[in-house]
């Protein structure tokens, strides 16, 4: 009998865990790209706390700069909503510079082509949702 629960209870353990069948694939393509310098970074975050600092992103993504257009992937991701943040590092200093006043000198763009006029879109604006399976988005920096 003691064998049969912890069988039991093992089935139900794997039950509950995700299946790989409903795990997605996220491609972003970065475009707007002005310049062939530095890099582009893109955060993708899975929810409102910290957007769109990059540092508090579920996983960053970065690849050299390409004038047009560029893409990078996100794998094995489970449902649910998602944003996305993008700047080219024109200068690959790592950090997307500023002027005096917080206004950013480098091209940046979100996911939905959420913008604000002098601050950061919120979580809501730039909100993507994903299923399962291949999920595509642009994003045109700016």
């Amino acid at each position: 009998m003691k064998n049969f629960l912890n069988r039991v209870s093992l089935i139900a353990a794997v039950s509950a865990l995700p299946s790989a069948s409903q795990a997605a694939d996220l491609q972003v393509t970065i475009t707007g790209l002005k310049t062939n310098s530095g890099q582009v970074q893109v955060g993708l975050f899975a929810g409102p706390s910290g957007f769109p600092d990059q540092a508090t992103r579920l996983v960053g993504k970065r690849t050299p700069g390409r004038e047009g257009q560029v893409t990078v992937r996100f794998t094995n991701l489970q449902p649910g909503n998602y944003a996305i943040a993008a700047f080219h590092d024109v200068n690959g200093d790592g950090v997307l510079n500023t002027n005096l006043v917080g206004i950013p000198k480098e091209p940046y763009g979100f996911s939905n082509g959420a913008r604000r006029p002098m601050s950061p879109p919120d979580f809501k604006a730039a909100r993507i949702s994903i299923g399962s399976g291949q999920v595509s988005t642009i994003i045109t920096v700016k």
